[in-house]
């Protein structure tokens, strides 16, 4: 079966409308649309698509590199051009010139150009520009590299160029050939090469990477793909809940749950719904699945997307997919100690109707909490935003078993009724890989007057992160920024917001 899906349409409307106003709670963040909004418009975005009085148009590309013709006043040299559909692109490259010689650089192809205004731009260090170059322009800029996004400057069809337009009026031209990269190759390349900190968090994510990862990501989502469901047992004719444990990287996680499971006979009333996200381990799963049934004789469902598309979309697959009145969103390293463990979270939600989701207490493999709730904690090392804290994390738990209200919970273990899961649309899908959806998805309960709370009689552990062991790299606090990024400009807004401990 293939899916278009409607959470792709939601998704390029979320990124289309990130930096506005989004909700009434907080009307922050009064500038244009970032992605419907002209090049102009974009507040310190570095570029503008309108030339100064007096300058002359966007000169058409012959093909022929005319740049080194300038090269006694600039060196320049874009190292990557990285595509984002519609007509935008990420620039990287880097430029040493001498003073007062340079007027206007400009990328475009057909119609459309933007010119970069390289104070606006994210700097990137280059020492081995500067060893090379330096002395050639009496230069000792270090942060001579750069990346720019440019919204207007993609024309299908057309050549790609750079063009360097000197005070004299002289210019000069160089082709360039766009990156290959699409989707979460294309997301890494741009987030990897610099660090974002302090006051330069804001600037970098709202006029680049920002912008640019919402449009990468849109497309992705966009892009066609298909689920087959396999079977393995005979679930439950009438499931108490549905279990929807999305699979990345450990797969092997699979076999030791479902072991735990298997031992507690409350898991016969589950229906339970593995979401491979890892297409390159399909035939590696189903292998393991097979061998896994055979020994626990615990029924189970597979849902083998085709495509890689992160947390939320193969959690929202499995909401999808449910048959149950609950959902319980399970990590795959998240491991019962209770018996009844998911018939104990019901009965809470059961009890109270003004509560909308309920966890377990998660503890680490040495017995200390890892979640018992979270809250909100701006930190200034990345500009002041929010992030997530968990309460009490790394002490040793209380002997007893109460139930603790929370701002939010995480979504390793999250349990609520599943028509309330659907009537939210599930997880948002702006977020890429995992980070902030459960977040979100917690304001948007806030948001209906209901409540979060911790069961802390009801235990699991959590290896917490190790189902995404093979995310490591640079780039990876980049992306945990911008879906950091994506939940302030929609939740709280550029300011520091103070955030109150429960």
């Amino acid at each position: 079966m293939e899916f278009t899906n409607k959470a792709a349409t939601r998704a390029r409307r979320t990124a289309r409308s990130l930096a506005t106003a989004a909700i009434e709670e907080a009307p922050l963040f009064q500038s244009a649309q970032l992605l419907d909004a002209s090049p102009i418009q974009l507040r310190n975005s570095g570029i503008t698509s309108e030339l100064p009085p007096g300058s002359a148009t966007f000169s058409a590309f012959s093909g022929i590199d005319t740049l080194s013709a300038l090269s006694s006043v600039v060196a320049l040299e874009i190292d990557e051009l990285i595509v984002c559909p519609p007509h935008g692109a990420v620039v990287k490259g880097w430029m040493l010139g001498l003073p007062g010689f340079v007027k206007a650089i400009r990328i475009g192809s057909g119609p459309r150009s933007a010119r970069i205004d390289f104070a606006s731009t994210v700097p990137v260090q280059r020492p081995d520009v500067l060893q090379a170059h330096g002395s050639r322009f009496g230069s000792e800029q270090l942060d001579c590299g750069f990346i720019a996004y440019l919204p207007d400057v993609v024309t299908e069809g057309a050549l790609l160029h750079v063009e360097v337009e000197l005070q004299s009026g002289e210019r000069g031209a160089k082709g360039i050939t766009p990156s290959r990269k699409r989707g979460n190759e294309a997301v890494r390349a741009v987030l990897e090469g610099t660090d974002c900190r302090y006051a330069d968090v804001d600037g970098y994510f709202d006029s680049v990477f920002g912008p640019a990862v919402c449009a990468l990501s849109a497309e992705r989502l966009a892009d066609p793909f298909e689920v087959q469901q396999i079977n393995y047992g005979l679930s439950p004719a009438k499931p108490e809940c549905t279990l929807v444990i999305p699979l990345y990287g450990r797969i092997d996680y699979l076999e030791y749950q479902l072991a735990l499971l298997s031992a507690d006979p409350a898991s016969r009333k589950l229906d339970i719904v593995y979401v491979l996200d890892d297409p390159p381990q399909r035939r590696e799963l189903l292998t393991l699945a097979e061998v896994v049934y055979a020994r626990f004789r615990l029924p189970f469902r597979l849902l083998l997307s085709s495509r890689n598309r992160g947390f939320g979309p193969a959690s929202n697959l499995g909401l999808k997919a449910a048959r149950a009145p609950y959902v319980a969103f399970v990590n795959s390293d998240v491991f019962p100690v209770t018996a009844d463990w998911i018939g104990r979270l019901i009965a809470r939600l059961k009890k109270d109707p003004k509560l909308g989701a309920v966890g377990p207490r998660l503890l680490y493999a040495d017995g200390s909490i890892q979640h018992e709730g979270c809250y909100f904690r701006p930190l200034p090392e990345f500009g002041g935003w929010s992030f997530v804290e968990h309460t009490n994390k790394g002490r040793r738990p209380s002997a007893e078993g109460e139930l603790l209200s929370a701002l939010m919970i995480t979504a390793a273990c999250l349990v609520m009724a599943t028509p309330l899961a659907r009537e939210l649309d599930g997880f948002d899908e702006s977020y890429v890989i995992g980070d902030f959806e459960d977040a979100d998805l917690c304001r948007r309960i806030a948001r209906k007057k209901l409540g979060m709370a911790v069961d802390t009689a009801v235990v699991c552990h959590h290896l917490e992160r190790q189902s995404q062991a093979r995310l490591g790299g640079h780039w990876r606090m980049n992306l945990t920024l911008f879906n950091a990024w994506v939940h302030q400009r929609r939740w709280i807004g550029p300011a520091m917001q103070k955030a109150s401990k429960p």
